[in-house]
Order: C-alpha cells, then structure tokens, then sequence
C-alpha cells in the first residue's frame, strides 16, 4: 500500500554577514554556506511491504525545482528484511511473528516459510487443496469435507435446523396422549366393576318370597 501526504514545510535560511562570530553556532565555519530568505517544500513518503526473508529495490528520482539550475538524479535502495531462524522457521501473519506451528485455519507452507490460510471454511488442513477437518457447524449451515479437498457449506433446511425441538415436542405429546389413554381405561373400569357388582348383590321379590316360604 502506498500513502501520499502533502505537508509544506517553512525553512528560514541566511548568509552570514561580515564579520558574525559563527564559532557560537553549530557547524558554524566559513565553510557552511546558506541561501538568503525562505524555502517551501513538499514532504512526500510512501509505505510499502516487505515479506520476511525477503528483499525489495526502491528507486527514487529527484529532481531541481529552480528552472534555471535544473538538475535531477536516480537513488537506488536496496531493502531486505530478515527471515526466521530455524529454531522458529515460519512466520505467522496473525501474531506477526516467528512460530513453530501454525494456528487454526492455517497450514505450514515450507515453500515460503510462513503460515498460509486454509481453503475456505477450512480449520484444519496440510495445505491449500488438503482440508482435514471443516469449521464448526454453524445455525443455518452445516460444513461437509469434499473428495476435492474443499469444504462444503449446506443450508439447514427449517425441520433440520428445529430437528431436536420437534423431537422433544413429539415425546411430550406422546406422553400426554399415553397419560390420557390410562385415565379413559381407568374409568373405564371403574364403571363396569360397578355394574358388575351391583347385579350380583340385588335381590328380586321373588327370591325373598322362596326365602320365607323355605324358612316357614
């Protein structure tokens, strides 16, 4: 990435004049030479980076702003960054430093000794087309590991998202409707014993007048 920042800068510079004590001032010999009034200038920079163990050639070109002086010239830079040690060899983005293993969702990429991202919905894997083990399960997807290597996200439907809460609710109907079922046999039971007894107890007039006669 690349940042340009304007910011005007005023600079007062002056010519010593006959006779001035330059010992007193900083680099103050007849030497030093200054030019007479102000200058503005322009502040530029940019940023730009450099992977580890890597190395990038800045050019930069400078030119004259007085027309009647023009001059311009190229500066070469050379600049390198370090790489991991073999104690840590892979560079890890996440914590911007040197590791020994990668963390979730990364493998260990030898070929540029740092920790690469796994495919997508991807946790655990040996590298780019290599997925071992999907993300977690999420509420309305579910991940599948691919003959390809590649995670595979699959909608829930409604009934597969609410599945154990159908599962819970059709248990407790069933246990309800049981309940119920026990209590209509129960009654009726109750009602037929009574009939049953209440026919068996009962005498007729008949019977009680065999009685009598049988005893007179």
């Amino acid at each position: 990435s690349s940042t340009t920042l304007p910011a005007r800068r005023l600079q007062t510079l002056w010519y010593p004049a006959p006779g001035d004590d330059l010992e007193g001032r900083d680099g103050g010999d007849e030497e030093t030479r200054f030019g007479l009034g102000e200058a503005q200038y322009l502040e530029r920079f940019q940023v730009f980076p450099v992977d580890h163990g890597h190395k990038r050639q800045v050019q930069i070109s400078i030119e004259s702003a007085n027309p009647m002086n023009a001059r311009d010239d190229v500066y070469t830079i050379d600049v390198a960054r370090d790489g991991c040690t073999a104690a840590k060899p892979l560079y890890d983005p996440l914590s911007h430093a040197c590791v020994v293993n990668c963390g979730t969702g990364y493998y260990s990429n030898r070929e540029v000794n740092r920790c690469s991202k796994c495919n997508t919905n991807c946790a655990v894997c040996s590298g780019l087309l290599r997925c071992e083990l999907c993300r977690r399960d999420s509420t309305h997807f579910t991940y599948v590991v691919q003959a390809d290597g590649s995670c595979l996200a699959v909608t829930i439907s409604l009934v597969g998202e609410y599945y154990w809460w159908c599962v819970s609710v059709a248990i407790f109907v069933g246990f309800l409707l049981c309940v119920g079922l026990v209590f209509v046999l129960q009654c009726l039971c109750s009602c037929c014993c009574d009939c049953d007894g209440g026919g068996y107890d009962g005498e007729s007039e008949g019977d009680v007048e065999e009685s009598e006669r049988l005893l007179g």
